[in-house]
């Protein structure tokens, strides 16, 4: 049986302020405990920090889940490690290496998720920007080579990569369905052509606006929110603090990411 779980990724509590002032990880973990989150999504190469998270997130009886960034398939053997001690629901790994044939892009994917297997390790693949997954046809031939490959679906970055239009074209509608179909997490914003993820109260993203008509600012919606698996909304006292009006969010909802049919 499935069950959805929606964690709050670490990166989307940066303020990012000029004065560089940051919530503490302890509010960090109340807010999204509060919120009504499942979790939240931490790092595996930021072991030290992650660990201190994961154990406020024990004591507040939330989960994990983690993302990597791996730069060889030698060096992801130490984020299929941390995620192993972090006992986090699945990994999401942006892979940044940079084949150019799908012959080799899809070697490379095999064998992480073989090291993966061996690990006990639930993994997916993200779609992202500058990492393997980069152009949505690449990705659909690597998924298409690795029918047992599980994907976590980050449509903004196809949404800006191939700069989608509104109506979006029954031809990138199929395409995109493909990619949802084979995806057992989703990273839930709404991104415009422009942008990978808009600040939904500016005027200028409101819907029936001038730019965000045809031929402006398509406000299109990304993973969770298209198949409407976003948390429900919290009270607003909860997100006062927020700096974004639509936090970014990982939806899960499959047991078995990562494993192969062997």
């Amino acid at each position: 049986m499935q069950k959805l779980e929606v964690f709050q990724s670490i990166w989307a509590m940066e303020r990012r302020r000029p004065d560089g002032q940051e919530w503490s990880l302890e509010d960090q973990v109340t807010m999204v405990a509060e919120a009504g989150f499942d979790g939240m999504d931490i790092y595996t190469f930021a072991p030290e920090k992650s660990r201190a998270v994961k154990k406020m997130l024990n004591d507040a009886g939330l989960a994990c889940s983690c993302c990597a960034f791996p730069k060889s398939i030698e060096g992801f053997q130490a984020d299929l490690d941390m995620a192993a001690e972090l006992e986090a629901r699945h990994l999401n790994i942006i892979v940044q290496i940079y084949p150019l044939t799908v012959e080799e892009g899809a070697d490379i994917l095999a064998r992480m998720l073989e090291m993966a297997e061996t690990s006990g390790v639930k993994v997916i693949v993200e779609t992202h920007r500058d990492c393997i997954t980069t152009d949505m046809l690449y990705t659909l031939q690597l998924m298409e080579s690795l029918p047992y490959m599980k994907m976590c679906a980050d449509l903004s970055h196809f949404v800006v990569g191939r700069e989608f239009t509104w109506p979006v074209p029954t031809r990138d509608e199929h395409w995109i369905q493909q990619v949802l179909d084979r995806s057992v997490a989703f990273q839930g914003r709404v991104a415009s052509r422009e942008q990978v993820q808009v600040q939904l109260d500016f005027p200028s993203n409101r819907a029936g606006s001038p730019s965000s008509a045809s031929g402006g600012k398509t406000v299109c919606a990304s993973g969770a929110i298209a198949k409407g698996l976003t948390k429900p909304s919290t009270s607003p006292s909860n997100w006062a603090r927020r700096p974004m009006a639509l936090p970014a969010a990982t939806a899960t909802s499959s047991p078995t990411a990562g494993k192969s049919p062997r």
